[in-house]
């Protein structure tokens, strides 16, 4: 049995630095929280991806991640059996989110 596998796309990556930024600079620890939470969720998709809803029913491979205690999302696309790619990481109190289809 082949270990799970996490990819973070370079762009998602920086989103969550820059989450994380902006949280440690409202609170001592909170930005450390807001990454244990993303952690969290990473570590329970890659043992349960499905258990997550998919963006588009025609597109069941792309999915999300709601954060708990953060107003964040995590869109990550199944690329096997047990690997996950994250495409973006953004505040769902924005407008809209990046275009992270074209991480794909």
């Amino acid at each position: 049995m082949t270990p799970p596998r996490l990819r973070v796309h370079p762009a998602a990556r920086e989103e969550i630095r820059a989450a994380r930024r902006y949280y440690a600079a409202r609170r001592v620890g909170l930005g450390r929280a807001f990454l244990a939470e993303v952690d969290a969720v990473l570590a329970f998709a890659l043992a349960h991806a499905e258990m997550y809803p998919a963006l588009d029913a025609d597109d069941p491979a792309v999915c999300r991640a709601l954060l708990h205690r953060f107003p964040y999302v995590l869109v990550y696309e199944l690329v096997g059996p047990a690997s996950l790619v994250v495409l973006t990481c953004f505040d769902l109190r924005q407008q809209h989110g990046p275009d992270w289809e074209r991480r794909r």
